[in-house]
């Protein structure tokens, strides 16, 4: 049956595997597309790196059909076949190292890619009125401060953050430390795991909301070309296991 790799996006054993986020994994089709529609895992799919491999396993192949005659060629001594063999393994490794090299640069310029989309600004950057961002902000931390419980506080922010414009989420977000300190002085009495927890919600409420979908995407993407580069290693798997 065909097999798909994916990206883990989160932690699943419903599938009868446990799967870890952050990990890529060859899963059958269907559970590929089961995964993605939960948005557990999404699939890997890099035009310029499957070319990459297509030919490194063109060239295992094409290197496979030469040994295999110099093999069946009664003519040469097992001496001579080995040489023969020998040279031509070293022709071949360097031409799939060539592609190797082509393929980690092609990984690197992806990263870049991605890494800049996850962290623009955007387009109309230009268009914010920053001070009236500030000015709703500091108000924001005004109403965190005043507020009469930890709970009152953390609710307010959660009600924001769902309905918050990304200017005002990521000026917010930049000043997460005041907020958390203002908080921690309102959860007097709270258990402390019960408290940690609410900010951190609230922080990645705040976080989600600063982050557009084309953000999201592009860190998706950067951090399955990071697991591609540290796991999956060279290509030519199958072309060294051969004699």
């Amino acid at each position: 049956m065909k097999q798909i790799e994916v990206f883990m996006l989160k932690d699943d054993g419903t599938m009868g595997i446990n799967r870890n986020a952050g990990y890529l994994y060859p899963v059958e089709e269907h559970i590929a597309t089961q995964y993605e529609k939960d948005g557990v895992a999404k699939r890997v799919n890099f035009a310029s790196l499957k070319a990459h491999n297509d030919k490194v396993e063109e060239l295992t192949d094409e290197y496979s059909q030469k040994a295999s005659a110099i093999d069946a060629d009664y003519r040469l001594t097992p001496e001579a076949k080995a040489e023969d063999k020998r040279a031509l393994k070293g022709e071949y490794a360097q031409k799939i190292a060539g592609i190797n090299d082509k393929y980690r640069q092609d990984i690197a310029a992806l990263k870049n890619g991605a890494l800049a989309k996850a962290t623009e600004v955007g387009s109309n950057a230009e268009k914010v009125d920053y001070e009236a961002i500030k000015r709703k902000v500091g108000v924001m931390k005004s109403e965190v401060d005043m507020a009469h419980s930890f709970t009152g506080a953390v609710e307010y922010l959660q009600m924001h953050a769902k309905a918050m414009d990304q200017a005002t989420a990521v000026e917010l977000l930049a000043s997460f430390t005041e907020l958390k300190a203002m908080l921690q002085a309102k959860a007097g009495g709270i258990n402390e795991g019960v408290v940690k927890h609410s900010i951190r919600n609230t922080y990645d409420n705040i976080k989600k909301a600063a982050t557009s979908d084309s953000q999201t995407a592009a860190n998706v993407e950067y951090r399955m070309l990071d697991a591609i580069e540290q796991y999956r290693g060279s290509l030519g798997y199958r072309f060294k296991r051969l004699k």
